[in-house]
């Protein structure tokens, strides 16, 4: 991969990644609010907000982060499974099951 394009797919690769991360702190304060919320119409707005911000931002983010991160590791000599810290691909597929399953439970 050229010096320029792996630059592009490492910055974007970042730039999903710690949205990833922003998007999943926002849902957790949303989450937070909507449990301990006496008032229900603030309850249920929260819920609204957590589907969509999980539907149109983390699933996104989620699946740009791993299509970015294995263009950058197939295109680069790290390679994906050349270096242990590489294994972290792995680790991804762990924290990007519960953003599968939960969507069943958020969207009933």
């Amino acid at each position: 991969m050229a010096p320029r394009t792996s630059k592009i797919v490492l910055t974007s690769h970042i730039t999903f990644s710690v949205g990833w991360l922003g998007a999943v702190a926002v849902f957790l304060a949303l989450a937070i609010t909507g449990l301990s919320s006496q008032n229900i119409q603030l309850a249920r707005t929260a819920y609204v907000a957590m589907e969509l911000s999980a539907w149109y931002v983390i699933v996104p983010f989620c699946l740009a982060s791993l299509f970015t991160g294995v263009i950058q590791s197939l295109g680069t000599n790290w390679g994906l499974f050349k270096y242990y810290w590489t294994f972290n691909f792995g680790f991804n597929f762990y924290y990007y099951a519960p953003v599968w399953w939960g969507h069943g439970t958020l969207s009933k």
